[in-house]
């Protein structure tokens, strides 16, 4: 699962459109149509706030560059005079688990989800970042949840680029979470808790001049 919905301004960049909203420092551009066809002629309804529904486009690799499919972009019978922020809902296994910003006072934890598995075990699957600030109540079930851990997120997607304003990133600001009932390899082969443990001694029933093989 990989959907986003919200409201959006439609703005025509260079090849294309792309979408205008809150939380996003550049914007998503429309990839094409979720059932695989070409994006048609928007140029009419640009520069208009849309009711937008789609899909995250699901690159290689980590997703830096936010970007979508369309299934569904209407323009309401009561115009929008603002965007709203975009909300994601993400399914996926968690790659490792989440690691604070900062070693003391971190302002936020950050971990990696696979929403979408390469087509084989030598290509590697389709990444978000998801980050949960310290204050919100999400932050600790979200720290403790293990490797390959299977869970669907909810959040805010927000992007920016880098310090010198050359790489685009992104990620989804956790607002809830919900784990799968199915135990991830690390929690299915994690050793058991021992209550009581003991081991007799090397020494013991052995003569002082026996001779112990090694």
């Amino acid at each position: 699962m990989r959907l986003v919905h919200g409201h959006a301004r439609l703005i025509a960049v260079p090849g294309g459109f792309a979408l205008q909203a809150l939380g996003l420092q550049y914007p998503a551009r429309l990839a094409g149509l979720a059932n695989g066809a070409a994006l048609p002629d928007l140029s009419a309804s640009a520069g208009q706030v849309c009711d937008f529904s789609g899909l995250l486009t699901a690159p290689v690799g980590n997703l830096n560059d936010l970007s979508f499919l369309v299934t569904d972009l209407s323009l309401p019978q009561t115009p929008l005079e603002a965007p709203s922020f975009l909300m994601a809902t993400i399914s996926g296994r968690l790659g490792k688990t989440a690691e604070p910003n900062r070693e003391t006072s971190p302002d936020w934890y950050t971990a990696h989800v696979c929403y979408k598995n390469g087509p084989d075990r030598d290509t590697n699957g389709s990444w978000m970042r998801v980050t949960s600030r310290t204050y919100a109540s999400v932050t600790d079930p979200f720290t403790t949840l293990e490797t390959g851990a299977k869970i669907t997120v909810v959040g805010l997607l927000e992007s920016w680029l880098t310090a010198d304003g050359a790489k685009p990133r992104c990620a989804l600001s956790l607002r809830g979470l919900e784990r799968s009932a199915e135990r991830s390899f690390a929690a299915a082969t994690a050793p058991s808790q021992s209550l009581v443990t003991s081991a007799a001694s090397i020494d013991e029933g052995v003569a002082d001049d026996a001779f112990v093989a090694a």
